[in-house]
């Protein structure tokens, strides 16, 4: 299974100034986990993204098995954010 998680954003901190911006998509199936962590920075008065993808085999499966699948974004500076997305897929194979 693979998961993508994207942000799209607007640093409003002053121009020639940066900040961090770190994405995550995180995949838990039962009894395990999977971490991206994407960290990127956008130029002040700017606009600008990230993206991160997270990758797990789930070769262990059973009837009634959950699988959450989470986007995560953290912008510790000043940002607008008109824009976060999740996609995936699974493919299930005998």
């Amino acid at each position: 299974m693979n998961a993508t998680a994207a942000a799209t954003l607007r640093s409003n901190d002053a121009a020639g100034g940066w900040a961090l911006l770190m994405v995550a998509a995180r995949i838990t199936p039962s009894g395990g986990a999977s971490f991206y962590n994407q960290w990127g920075s956008v130029d002040g008065q700017k606009y600008g993204g990230v993206s991160a993808s997270s990758a797990v085999a789930l070769d262990s499966l059973t009837p009634g098995s959950t699988i959450d699948i989470e986007a995560l974004a953290s912008f510790p500076g000043t940002y607008t954010l008109p824009r976060a997305s999740v996609s995936g897929s699974i493919l299930f194979l005998r």
